[in-house]
Order: C-alpha cells, then structure tokens, then sequence
C-alpha cells in the first residue's frame, strides 16, 4: 500500500542542490538541472500501526507548505528483515530502488558493495546553505532545530564505521535494552534495601540466593484454549535449569555482544589492516585468529563465565529457552509476565508493554555494567561503572537516483528528524530521540509524566466464588487494579531510562562490514552450542575453542 503526500519545495533551492562527482571519488554541490520540475521521492518504511501511519501522515503534511514541487510516495514495506530482503533483490536493477529506505547500519555495507548506489551524505550535512543548522529559506541563517551538534553523537558515528569514508547512513529513531524485574517478588523474598541490579556481579549473587528458595510463591495466569476462560492460580516457583531460571536475557547475540563491547573482549572490526582497500574476514571478524587458528583467550574466557552461570541454573536466554522444553511460546518474556518465572529480565527497552502484568508490579532500570573482572576472577575491578547499551532501531540509508532526488531526499530527512518531530517519533515509536533537543519538548516531557504512578500497593487477590483454586485481581471502587498504572509508569520509566543512555553516553554499536550480519548469527548459534553441551573442566574449554572456529567459518 502505498501512501502519497506533497512536499513543497522553491525551485530557486532546487538550484542550488545538485551534487556531482569530483576525480577523488568525493561529491560537490553543484548548479541545478531541473529548476522547478516536479520531482518525486520514494520511502521504503517499516511503519506498522495506525498511530506509526498517523505520525507519518503528519509529519509530510506539515511539510506541505514549504515545498512546491515535491511529492513523498512513502510506503509500508514490513519488518527490517523484509525491507532489506526487497532492497537486496532491486540491488542489480537500481533504477527501481527508492531514494529512502529503513534499514539496520549493517545492512548498508552490503549495498555499498554495488559501486556508486548508496549516497554519502556527507556534502548534504555539511552544506553552508541547506545542511545541517541552515535554513535555505533564509539565505542559509541559522536553523536552531536541525543542528548537527544537537543530533546524538554516538547515533551518527553508527552511519560512519564503514571502511569507506564518509556517511552512509543516517539516524531515525533508536532504541536499546533495559533490565526489567518483578518488584514484588524480589521485596518480598529478598528484602526492598537487599538487592542491586545495577551490576553483573551483584545480580549473580542475587540470582544465587534465589535458586536456593523452593518456597517462592506467585500467581501464574492461566488460560484455557477450549472454554476461552482465564485466572490466576496459587503457584511456587521451580527452577529448572535453561527455563526457569532468575535471570532472563532475551537476545543471545546482544548477550555477547554487549558483554564483550563492555568487557573489552574482541568481537568485530573494519580497518583495512593490509591496505587493500576493502575489509577482508581476517580483518572484520576479531574473535578468532585465522593465522594461528586460535580463538581469542577473553572470548574464551568469557563463554567459559556464561556457560557457567548457566549450568547453575542462573541465567538462560529464548533462544535457549526454545531449544530446551522445544517450545516456548514466545520466550521469556511470557515466563515473566504471564507466570512470573523469570524476576529478572533483560529485554528491548521498547517491550516495556510485556514487563508488567495484573499480577506483580514490574520495575525497571538500565542495562546493568561488567567489566573485565568477571571473567579473571568472578569479580568486577568497579562496580560503580556505567554500562553500555546496544544501539537499535532505525537508520535510513540513501540510493542515488539523481540529483533533484537525492537532494529532495536530505530535506525531507532533514525536517524528519528536527527537534519537535524526533520528539513526536520517539513517542509514538517507545524509542530514543535523535536529538538532545527532543528531550527538552513538552511532547517528550509528556511521555516521562507517569514516573510518579507507580502503584503504591502490590495487586491483592481474591478466589472465585464456587470455583476453588481460580483467582482474580482485585480492584478498587472505580474498578482500577494496579496494572493499569503500573504500565504507563513502565513506559515513562523507559524514557527515562534513554534520558539517561543519552546524557551519559551509554549507547555503542560494533564496527559494521560485509561480515556482522553472519557474525552476529555465528555467536547466538555458538551460545546455544555451548549452553547445550555436557562437556566439563578442559574438554569444556577444547569444545568452546573448538565452537569458536565453527562460529569464524559460519562469518
């Protein structure tokens, strides 16, 4: 489906706006050659809700006014996955590539492996008199909205670690992970001043005096297919190694990779080492030494620690889960929200919806910091570090399609992402501005308004006239339960939460090429083989070298 809207824009900028080809390779703005056609841009989006829909309609339909003569023909393309999987296919017909496209910065690495397709925006950005900070309605002035220092740092590097110089992706709207837990069991059987979350270590230890508890009790939501009819019963918890364990972790790829990013662990790479102008294996996978045939000893090292967590029954991940009891569902996130048998659990910050349920007050803080210790001896050096998230969500990736195109394109990304608008998409996608501005907007203030509503009592429970063993929530007289605050908290809390990443910097992203797709496959795949092996003591660390190899030749 696709769903057009004008974009106005004066032929006399027009003019102005044409990039052309330099010997060295780099692009020049140069005089225009359609001075006041019509022009057209296409937008391949992973828009999805009628709310995401809504947004989009008017964020194109303010921009009306401003230009004359350009039309948005942007559309809904599905997932990111789905989005690449189209791109890829128009890749060796590139006249029918959209000038705009959603995609992963990874993702991007593999188009610029077809020579001149992708744009470097990096003469748009900088251009004195419609880049970044310039208003070309006014002979170029200052444009306080669009300025490039006001635009997170860390974001835009992300469009930047390619081999190639220059930029060849840019920010939309971006989101993380974040560390959600059931409050009220954890107050409850560990005590509200006893636990802190805040570091690897420490919720390692949580997670060992919990499994020693057999007497935890809570309420498991019940549903039953065939009679349609839901309730709550009376449960204890039994942990059970790679399914119900305390710590939950979502994603076993973020697992590795955040883990290494903060531990300082090897992982990817994309210097041109040798000089031959392109990124070869050797040089974009860092986890494995093609020369000596060796594994990284912190990598090692590493896997040896969470293989260990693991078998004591502390941690476990979905795709673990999944492999375990052969199927789960929809993960973790179901065995804490529905069942409470997960208490702590690493998710995508944007989930905030699935942390809470009637049944429990969930609560939630960052991502929680390691560091190199932990893998020496079982001890961080500084507990009191930050961590560092992992940057996800949207970039946008430009196809040359011409220059009134292209050039139509950077204004209409440029008005994408001003202040007011990152705002609005942030809140209507439960994702992080782009733009430290955004966060000072009465629209992204309003979505942080519920930080003071979490509920004041945990959820009480009442049995079922005549129907012993079926529970319900109770609710007060305006028939309100806990819940209902306890999510919009949620929500705001996750805001403040990217408040955070971004004032301290917390967010990362691993050095992209040809190879971090498969890569980021290669250690999810390794996880799980070492997660499900029996092997012990130096047949344990053999396997997991062994594993790494299987993981270098999958890149």
């Amino acid at each position: 489906m696709k769903l057009k809207s004008k974009l106005l824009m004066p032929a006399l900028l027009l003019g102005a706006l044409v990039a052309t080809s330099c010997g060295d390779g780099t692009q020049q703005l140069g005089d225009s050659l359609i001075d006041g056609q019509d022009v057209t841009i296409s937008f391949y989006t992973n828009i999805y809700t009628d709310q995401e829909v809504q947004l989009m309609n008017n964020i194109v339909s303010a921009f009306e006014d401003q230009y004359p003569n350009i039309t948005v023909d942007w559309s809904k393309q599905g997932r990111y996955n789905e989005v690449h999987d189209k791109l890829t296919q128009l890749l060796t017909t590139p006249d029918r590539l959209p000038n705009m496209a959603v995609c992963y910065p990874d993702y991007v690495v593999e188009y610029m492996a077809n020579p001149d397709l992708v744009l470097d925006m990096t003469p748009y950005m900088s251009n004195e008199l419609f880049g970044l900070g310039h208003d070309y309605n006014n002979e170029g002035s200052h444009e306080k909205d669009t300025v490039e220092d006001d635009m997170n740092q860390q974001f835009l590097d992300e469009g930047r670690k390619y081999s190639t110089e220059g930029t060849y992706s840019l920010p939309w709207y971006k989101n993380s992970e974040a560390l959600f837990y059931n409050y009220d069991v954890l107050n409850k059987y560990i005590g509200e001043n006893n636990y802190n979350l805040t570091n690897w270590e420490d919720i390692i230890d949580l997670a060992r005096k919990l499994i020693k508890m057999d007497d935890i009790e809570v309420y498991d939501s019940i549903y039953n297919k065939e009679t349609g009819e839901s309730y709550f019963a009376p449960s204890t918890i039994q942990w059970q190694k790679g399914v119900v364990t305390p710590i939950g972790y979502d994603s076993n790829d973020n697992l590795y990779i955040t883990f290494s990013e903060m531990m300082g662990v090897p992982y990817t790479g994309n210097t041109d080492l040798n000089g031959d102008g392109k990124i070869n294996k050797s040089e974009a996978i860092l986890f494995y030494d093609e020369k000596t045939q060796q594994a990284d000893p912190d990598a090692v090292k590493m896997v040896e620690m969470l293989k260990g967590r693991y078998d004591e029954g502390l941690i476990t991940t979905t795709k673990q889960l999944c492999k375990v009891v052969n199927n789960a569902g929809d993960g973790i996130w179901n065995y804490f929200q529905y069942h409470q048998q997960s208490l702590v659990y690493i998710n995508g910050s944007k989930n905030s919806q699935y942390c809470s349920y009637d049944s429990f007050r969930g609560d939630a803080l960052p991502t929680p910091a390691i560091d190199h210790g932990m893998i020496e001896d079982g001890h961080m050096n500084d507990k009191n570090i930050k961590s560092k998230a992992m940057s996800q969500g949207a970039n946008i990736v430009f196809f040359d399609q011409g220059d009134a195109e292209n050039q139509a394109s950077w204004l209409f990304y440029k008005f994408l992402t001003n202040t007011q608008n990152s705002a609005e998409t942030a809140v209507v996608m439960n994702s992080m501005p782009v733009r430290s501005s955004s966060y000072d907007t009465a629209t992204f203030k309003g979505a942080t308004a519920n930080l003071d509503k979490f509920p004041e009592n945990a959820p009480t429970f009442a049995q079922e006239e005549n129907n012993p063993g079926h529970y319900y929530v109770e609710s007060d007289e305006e028939g309100n339960s806990a819940a209902k605050d306890n999510t919009e908290y949620l929500a705001s809390k996750v805001y403040d939460i990217y408040d955070e990443y971004a004032a301290n910097g917390q967010t990362f992203i691993a050095p992209v090429s040809t190879f971090s797709s498969n890569a980021r496959t290669a250690v999810s795949n390794l996880l799980v083989n070492v997660f499900s092996s029996n092997a012990t003591g130096d047949q344990l660390t053999s396997y997991i070298k062994d594993q790494f190899k299987v993981a270098y030749d999958y890149c």
